[in-house]
C-alpha cells in the first residue's frame, strides 16, 4: 500500500528525513535538486519539509504541477506562448491558496478565499475559450485576456508573507521535470516564479543528474545543488520502514515482522537500487504470500523472485514513459 504523503501515517520514520531538512534550509545554497532515483524518499522529504515549516517563521510551500500535457500534446515553438503563461500563471496562484486553505483555514475564509473566486471565474473563462477554438483564433476569440508571469502571484506571495508574519518562505515543486510531460517551456515559465521565494526545491528524474558523481554533500549544476537522498541505501533504516508498513496493517497480522531478516533487506536494496517504493511493493507481497503459504517457500529465496519482479516493473514502466529531463 504506497500512500503519496506518508508523513501522516505510522508508517513514517522521521530520523532520515529529518536529517535531510535540516541541511537543506541551513544550506546557503537558493535552489536544489534532490535526485536519487525513483521511489528514494524525495516527495516524503519535500512533504516533511513543509509540514515542518508550519506555525514557524520559514515556511515551504510544497507543490506539483500536471505530468500530462495540458492540451493534450507537448508544447512547442509554435504554441501561442501567452496561452502557457495564462495557464500557469493561474495553476501557480490556485497552489499558493490551497497551502493557505488546507494549513490555515481560518485566515484563508477571512483573507484569500475572495481571491480564489475571482480566480476560478478566470480559470472557467479560460477554459471555455479553449473549448471554443482559443488555438485557431485566439484574437478574434471573445476571451482575449490573457494572464502574464507573475501578474497576480507576485501580489499574492506578498500577501502570504505579509498575513503569516514570516521571515523566510521557500518553494518546493516534487517531480519538476514531469511537468507536462517533461516541457521544456513549461519549465522555463515555472522558474520565472522562483525569485519570488527564498529557497526553491525541485525533486528530479532526470537520468543524468541522479548519475552524476558526487563525492561531498553537494555538487554544483549549472545555477543548482544537488543532493541525492541516500537513506534508501541504509540497511538500518530500510528495515525499520519495511517492518512498519507491515505492523501496521491488520491483513498482515499474521506474518512475523523478525522474519524480515538482514539479509533478506539487504537483499532487496541491492537489487531495487535503493527504490524504497519498489522494496515496500515486494515486502507486503512477500507479507501476503507468507499469510496463505506459511512455511512452503524459503522467505530468502522468495523475497529474491518478488524484488527482481518489481524491479522489472518499474523498469518497464520507466521505459515507456516519456524521458524525464531537466532543461533549466
Amino acid at each position: 500500500m504506497l500512500i503519496d504523503n506518508i508523513t501522516k501515517t505510522d508508517f513514517f520514520v522521521r530520523e532520515p528525513v529529518d536529517k535531510v531538512n535540516k541541511e537543506i534550509l541551513k544550506s546557503d545554497s537558493k535552489r536544489i535538486i534532490l535526485t536519487g532515483g525513483r521511489g528514494s524518499g524525495k516527495s516524503t522529504v519535500l512533504y516533511s519539509l513543509e509540514n515542518r515549516g508550519l506555525g514557524t517563521e520559514e515556511q515551504t510551500i510544497n507543490t506539483r504541477f500536471e505530468s500530462v500535457s495540458t492540451f493534450g500534446y507537448t508544447p512547442s515553438e509554435n504554441i501561442i506562448n501567452e496561452i502557457y503563461r495564462h495557464k500557469y500563471e493561474l495553476s501557480f496562484c490556485f497552489k499558493l491558496l490551497a497551502y493557505i486553505k488546507n494549513n490555515y483555514p481560518f485566515i484563508y475564509e477571512k483573507e484569500f478565499k475572495d481571491i480564489y473566486e475571482v480566480l476560478d471565474e478566470m480559470s472557467f473563462e479560460f477554459v471555455d475559450a479553449i473549448n471554443n477554438g482559443i488555438f485557431e483564433s485566439y484574437k478574434q476569440n471573445n476571451f482575449s485576456q490573457f494572464l502574464e508571469t507573475m501578474s497576480i502571484a507576485k501580489s499574492l506571495v506578498e500577501r502570504i508573507r505579509n498575513i503569516l508574519e514570516v521571515e523566510k518562505l521557500n518553494l518546493s515543486i516534487d517531480r519538476f521535470d514531469w511537468t507536462n510531460n517533461s516541457s521544456k517551456l513549461s519549465q522555463q515559465i515555472l522558474s520565472e516564479y522562483f525569485p519570488l521565494f527564498d529557497k526553491v526545491i525541485l525533486t528530479s528524474d532526470d537520468d543524468v543528474l541522479n548519475l552524476m558523481p558526487i563525492c561531498n554533500y553537494l555538487i554544483n549544476y549549472k545555477d543548482y545543488d544537488i543532493q541525492r537522498l541516500s537513506y534508501g541505501g541504509n540497511l538500518e533504516i530500510v528495515k525499520i520502514i519495511l517492518q512498519r508498513h507491515i505492523a501496521a496493517q491488520e491483513r498482515f497480522k499474521y506474518f512475523d515482522i523478525n522474519n524480515i531478516t538482514d539479509n533478506v533487506v539487504r537483499a532487496m536494496i541491492n537489487e531495487s537500487s535503493n527504490n524504497i517504493s519498489c522494496m515496500i511493493m515486494a515486502i507486503e507481497n512477500l507479507a501476503e504470500m507468507n499469510n496463505y503459504y506459511k512455511d512452503m517457500y524459503n522467505l530468502e529465496n522468495q523475497a529474491a523472485t518478488i524484488i527482481n519482479e518489481k524491479v522489472r516493473r518499474v523498469r518497464e514502466l520507466k521505459e515507456r514513459s516519456v524521458q524525464k529531463r531537466f532543461y533549466l
